[in-house]
């Protein structure tokens, strides 16, 4: 245990630097190395090791990348729950009754509508047993509608085009088809790239085999391939339905990814490499045939195709918490450490989107500093409150974060700041390991104090701030910004991880998140204990420059 002596020491040092900030306007790196040096020794439980640790779990399969509104999610919610109360902290989510001064609980609820496949669906042979482990629905608009329970023949036809099935009667067979789905550009392509080919391709031939089968009195149907490409994987994170993979909607949000969902005319199960290898060799198929074209091939066997599926009202949730500030007369103002804990769930082949980044990273990044907080004793501890904000379904429209934004459960006006952290683990040529990328700017019309003190402090930590303000929409930072609270964003940048896979805690620059969660520590705490609260300044001529004057009017010119 530190003996009290030094830490009136260190406090002076804090005070003395801080007053240096606000007043002198020393940015430099000499400065910014003595707040560095000056801050509690608390930062230094901040550790690479610890976020590898949090990472590890949080990443793993076990929560089947955390889709909002599922258990993986729920799952998520209860790790972080469990940190919060072992470190102290107070609840800050929904309370507990109606009464006025009912306590609050750790959860923050908010609505959503799922659409459910459940466990059973999917293809079994005449004894029963699963043929395929794995796949993807494509499903009509009303799902009632789309329930199956058929043992039929099934159908081998090979690829298909418009004219094929004409005078066709496929009303008592379950047909199967081929789809082909290029792997060649996987490797380099972005994951922008396939998301639009995906939706636009892949899913595009997916719905014209459904509806030419359709219109030939099929009432299901099965489509295979060589194997799921990066557009089909990218796409279904949106577009399809499978068990554990829901298709979750909030009508309250006008951002609502899955309302991309792909319909289809009948319910379509697609499935891939050895899911459709299985099924081809119960009919009787070689797999073969799935590079040729064919004539029409009957199974020896009957097939069973079940779909189960339901929908309904759910919620999802957001974990809140706080630390109480220690000075009276600003303790009822806070400053907001943001993160989501959701990402996309799991992939139609069976593997999980882990989002070790996306937000592993942020996520494990709220634990650690929230644990750093809770060391501070005394008068180290921050003049205003700090709030603690774990919020889901950023992945679906920044659902969470807008929930709290428009239900806050601390008064709006007392909000000083919000840091918000998602994405900081990878590097990158444009953000390599000396930055990471920053928003808003110097550049841009929000540019605030906070975000200038970040980069006063980035010297002290080996972080350059990279321009991030294509970002400043794309994360829940931006529901506090609409309310006019100065926010700073922390990320690094799209990698060929993002938004697959491949997004695994192996590959997470632990070393470099230390950094930068140290870093976004003492930004905290340096805006928690100032006498001003964080302001917008504008646009400036750079970090530390003037302000750029206002442009002129077109009559001025």
């Amino acid at each position: 245990m530190e003996a009290a002596p030094m830490r009136i020491t260190r406090l002076f040092a804090c005070l003395a630097l801080f007053a240096l900030s606000a007043v002198a306007q020393d940015w430099g790196t000499a400065a910014a190395n003595g707040a560095r040096d000056a801050a509690p020794q608390a930062m230094q439980s901040i550790l690479a090791a610890d976020l590898a640790a949090h990472l590890n779990e949080l990443a793993s399969d076990a929560y089947e990348g955390r889709l909002t509104g599922t258990a993986g999610q729920r799952k998520a919610a209860d790790y972080i729950i469990k940190r919060f109360e072992s470190l102290g902290l107070k609840p800050l989510g929904d309370k507990t009754s109606d009464a006025p001064d009912a306590p609050r609980q750790w959860l923050q609820h908010y609505p959503v509508h799922i659409r459910s496949v459940l466990a059973g669906s999917g293809v079994f042979g005449a004894d029963d047993k699963p043929v395929t482990q794995h796949g993807a629905w494509v499903l009509p608009k009303d799902i009632a509608e789309a329930a199956l329970d058929v043992s039929a023949e099934p159908l081998f036809l090979g690829r298909i085009k418009k004219g094929d099935l004409e005078g066709k009667d496929l009303s008592k067979c379950i047909p199967v088809v081929s789809v082909p789905m290029d792997t060649s550009a996987d490797e380099g392509m972005t994951v922008n790239d396939a998301m639009m080919k995906g939706m636009m391709v892949e899913f595009g031939a997916v719905r014209q085999a459904a509806s030419l089968l359709s219109a030939a009195g099929a009432k299901c149907a099965i489509i295979v391939t060589r194997k799921l490409n990066k557009p089909f994987l990218s796409a279904a994170n949106m577009m399809a339905v499978f068990p554990g993979k829901p298709e979750v909607s909030m009508k309250q949000s006008a951002m609502g990814a899955m309302s991309m969902t792909a319909r289809a005319k009948i319910p379509v199960l697609v499935v891939g490499g050895p899911d459709a290898d299985a099924l081809l060799a119960a009919m009787g198929v070689d797999a073969d045939a799935l590079d040729r074209g064919v004539q029409a091939h009957a199974g020896p066997t009957k097939l069973h195709i079940v779909l189960k599926a339901e929908e309904g009202k759910s919620t999802a949730t957001n974990v809140a918490a706080y630390l109480p500030g220690r000075d009276t007369a600003v303790a009822d103002e806070a400053l907001v450490y943001s993160a989501h804990m959701d990402h996309v769930g799991m992939a139609p082949d069976g593997q999980a989107f882990n989002g070790a980044d996306d937000n592993g990273s942020g996520t494990a990044s709220i634990l650690e500093i929230a644990e750093a907080y809770s060391q501070l004793k005394g008068d180290e501890r921050p003049r205003r409150s700090i709030i603690f904000l774990s919020v889901s379904g950023e992945e679906l429209g920044l659902w969470g974060s807008e929930w709290f934004a428009n239900n806050p459960t601390w008064p709006l006006e007392k909000l000083i700041a919000n840091v918000n952290i998602d994405m900081i683990g990878r590097s990158t040529a444009s953000v390599p390991t000396t930055a990471i990328s920053v928003t808003p700017t110097w550049r841009h019309k929000q540019y605030s104090t906070l975000t200038r003190d970040a980069a006063f402090l980035g010297q002290a930590f080996d972080l350059n701030l990279a321009n991030g303000d294509r970002f400043y929409t794309r994360s829940d930072h931006y529901n506090f910004a609409k309310k006019g609270v100065p926010v700073v964003f922390f990320c690094d940048d799209e990698h060929a991880d993002y938004h697959m896979t491949s997004d695994d805690p192996d590959k997470i620059e632990v070393a470099k998140v230390e950094r930068i969660v140290r870093m976004a520590f003492l930004l905290g705490l340096r805006a928690a204990n100032a006498d001003k609260r964080p302001e917008t300044i504008g646009a400036h001529t750079d970090w530390f420059g003037e302000k750029k004057p206002p442009k002129a009017a077109k009559s001025d010119k």
